[in-house]
């Protein structure tokens, strides 16, 4: 399966990743000038998932060369991967990285909104 090809069978339901990634990217822009506790400590938590399990699932269905639906394991595990480097190990390393509870909500709800609105079979 062509890239092409592979993006316009999936032209309708990239809509979550266009819109995740938008504005992921505009909160890194303004994020210096705009200042917002709630939305600077979760929002980036809450966009992660719906990006990375797209682009999970885009790879497979290019590798596979079919659309390719993640079963609700491949979302689980990929949630709990995430949730954990990024709330464990990454502050092992980086100051800038801390531990919050709060977190594991905001990308269980981004998974979950993935898995709802952007995982289905497709014609």
């Amino acid at each position: 399966m062509e890239l092409k090809h592979a993006l316009h069978n999936n032209r309708k339901v990239n809509t979550l990743f266009i819109l995740a990634s938008l504005v992921f990217v505009f909160h890194q822009i303004i994020e210096s000038s705009f200042r917002n506790r709630i939305i600077d400590s979760y929002l980036d938590d809450l966009l992660c998932l719906p990006i990375a399990l797209w682009l999970a699932q885009f790879i497979l269905s290019l590798v596979l060369k079919k659309a390719f639906v993640l079963p609700v394991l491949y979302v689980v595990a990929g949630t709990a991967l995430i949730s954990l480097a990024a709330e464990f190990i990454f502050p092992l390393y980086n100051p800038y990285f801390v531990y919050d509870s709060f977190d594991f909500v905001a990308y269980a709800i981004g998974a979950l909104l993935f898995h709802l609105l952007n995982n289905k079979k497709r014609l």
